[in-house]
């Protein structure tokens, strides 16, 4: 399965906004908005914003942990978009490393029902934040991660968890697995 980069908009929240630029598909932003509704999420891998979007329009609150300005996708971009989708107000956005940031995450307690990762692609960083992530899981919390069915540009990823989570995932939809705790 290969996931080509598009704009799309999102038609569920307060207001409409423009086409964001994703590899995502309209299920998977659908299962993200259902899986955050009303919880604490945290999104390891923001780029221009589409998943934020989707799921700021259910979620409780949402920190969203992506590389500062300047790298591959742009902050002011993704704070664009979430002003013109109306959800700007549900999102802490925090530029930095997921290797550093989640970590800080887990000292200060945070506790997340649902997070979802789609950063970093290399096995190593797949691997370190799902397990990092996995750590800042409620208890019965949720772990999202996209590009798993990806055959073209995202081939380490499913290596990477299913070594982390031999058991494999609970389900999958379109290049997301999904992982119960």
């Amino acid at each position: 399965m290969h996931l080509p980069w598009r704009d799309l908009t999102l038609p569920l929240g307060p207001g409409a906004g423009p086409g964001i630029s994703t590899s995502l598909l309209r299920e998977e932003a659908g299962e993200l908005a259902r899986l955050a509704a009303g919880a604490r999420v945290l999104e390891v891998g923001a780029a221009y914003g589409f998943s934020t979007i989707a799921m700021a329009q259910t979620a409780r609150h949402i920190v969203s942990v992506d590389l500062p300005a300047g790298w591959v996708c742009s902050q002011s971009a993704l704070v664009s978009g979430l002003s013109a989708y109306r959800v700007l107000d549900a999102v802490t956005v925090l530029g930095g490393s997921s290797f550093q940031v989640l970590p800080s995450l887990a000292e200060s307690g945070e506790k997340f029902g649902l997070v979802f990762i789609d950063g970093d692609h290399a096995y190593d960083s797949v691997t370190q934040d799902a397990r990092n992530a996995w750590a800042l899981l409620d208890e019965d919390g949720v772990l999202a991660c996209h590009d798993y069915l990806e055959t073209c540009c995202c081939t380490d990823v499913k290596p990477a968890l299913d070594t982390l989570f031999p058991e494999g995932p609970a389900y999958t939809l379109g290049s997301m697995a999904v992982y119960k705790k």
